[in-house]
């Protein structure tokens, strides 16, 4: 019998770096390593020009300006698309663009990708291990949608697929699969409207018990029973294990026509929490 898991996905790490203490969604307060050698720098984005996010070490997470804060001098960065390495580059802070509208600065990479969704991590592991794989027919999750949007009353949802990936995305050994789905309905000013949805889930041990884990789920009723508010297009940018233990973390794009925000998730206890993320917009 398939599972259906509802639960909030949005979970932040906060750091306090006058007390040099991070503190988590539990309260707990742990103290901050002291040197940053051993943090993994993470870089993401399109083209020659990469977000700096900034650093992972097992599973703590930290904002780039705790890991810019005693960067040891230049470090070597290896820098990948989905289907494979592209390069290495030095990185040192004074490499760094600052926007005012964006929340983490840029780093122009400097490698014949122009085009090409990236990821840059100083990690030595392969990032893209187990096989991810990219099926041509979606049509196989179409139940799972389904069945998950009936939670909401929907019966005959209307959407369309903008990403499927299958691997293994919870470190079980078994298949899972990851889907994002979209309807966008807009009035002539370019404001949601009601019967819009924007929707991520996992779906695991599709081979078996499969269970439905929503990621993202944002969807407006017809019926207008629901807090009405700017739909957020949620969409799978990028997959990557970016803190070396052998499980994938998704980098989750959310916007709108004033902004963008994408983030980094994890999976652990069978929910997707959202770590560090970056975001611009007026």
């Amino acid at each position: 019998m398939r599972k259906i898991f509802i639960f909030s996905s949005t979970l932040l790490l906060f750091l306090f770096l006058g007390n040099q203490l991070i503190t988590d969604n539990t309260g707990n307060s742990k103290e901050l390593p002291s040197s940053k050698s051993e943090i993994n720098l993470i870089f993401f984005g399109i083209g020659n020009y990469a977000t700096f996010y900034g650093g992972v070490m097992g599973d703590e997470w930290y904002s780039p300006e705790f890991v810019l804060e005693k960067l040891d001098n230049s470090v070597e960065v290896n820098f990948y698309a989905m289907d494979g390495e592209l390069g290495k580059l030095f990185f040192t802070d004074s490499l760094l663009m600052y926007d005012e509208y964006c929340d983490c600065p840029d780093y122009y990479v400097d490698l014949d990708i122009d085009g090409y969704q990236i990821i840059g991590i100083t990690g030595k592991w392969d990032p893209f291990a187990p096989e991810l794989i990219f099926p041509e027919d979606p049509t196989p999750y179409n139940n799972s949608v389904k069945e998950f949007l009936v939670t909401y009353g929907i019966e005959n949802p209307v959407y369309s697929f903008e990403n499927y990936i299958e691997s293994d995305f919870t470190g079980d050994g078994k298949r899972d699969a990851v889907v994002d789905v979209v309807h966008d309905e807009y009035n002539e000013y370019g404001i949601t409207q009601r019967g819009s949805l924007s929707v991520v889930l996992l779906i695991s041990d599709i081979e078996g018990e499969q269970e439905i884990i929503p990621i993202f789920d944002r969807v407006y009723l017809e019926d207008g029973t629901d807090e009405m508010d700017l739909l957020f297009n949620n969409e799978i940018e990028f997959i990557a294990d970016l803190n070396g233990d052998g499980v994938y973390e998704l980098i989750i794009s959310d916007g709108y026509y004033e902004g963008s925000n994408s983030s980094i998730y994890t999976f652990k206890d069978n929910v997707f929490f959202g770590q560090i993320g970056c975001g611009c917009g007026g």
